[in-house]
Order: C-alpha cells, then sequence, then structure tokens
C-alpha cells in the first residue's frame, strides 16, 4: 500500500522513521517529497503501525496526516 504524509510542522527525523518502518516491513519504501511538503510510505502495513512506527521515532503523527493512496499494481510481477 502507498501512502503520503502531509507534513505540517518540523519534519521528522527522516532516517529514524524509515528505521522503524522497515523494522514492522523490511521491504518498505520511504521518502520524502519536498516539492508538496510529504513523506510518501510504500509499505504492506496499516496507518495505525505508521503512526506506531512514528511514535519509536519520536514523531507525533496524526492518523489526519496520513492519507491512503489507491492501488496502482497491475499485478504483473505477481505481487
Amino acid at each position: 500500500m502507498e501512502f503520503h504524509i502531509a507534513l505540517s510542522g518540523p519534519a521528522p527525523d527522516l532516517e529514524r522513521f524509515r528505521a522503524a518502518v522497515s523494522r514492522l516491513d523490511p521491504a518498505a519504501s520511504v521518502d520524502r517529497d519536498q516539492l508538496v511538503q510529504q513523506i510518501r510510505v510504500s509499505a504492506a502495513l496499516s496507518s495505525s503501525e505508521l503512526q506506531d512506527a512514528a511514535r519509536q521515532a519520536d514523531w507525533d503523527l496524526d492518523e489526519a496526516q496520513i492519507v491512503r493512496q489507491a492501488s496502482v499494481c497491475c499485478g504483473g510481477c505477481g505481487g
């Protein structure tokens, strides 16, 4: 699943957040889009698991900031 997380205040420590997400899903991808001030996460996680990962990174992430994106999976890779 892909999520976009809007940044409304100071940016979290992205490396700590990425590490916390990776502990839950080692195949996850986390990056920051500087142009629109958001973090993109692609992972097999729920919104509440993302919030847990954020807490581990000392980031108070509100559920309203997390927007699940529509799937773009074509099914071609079998995943």
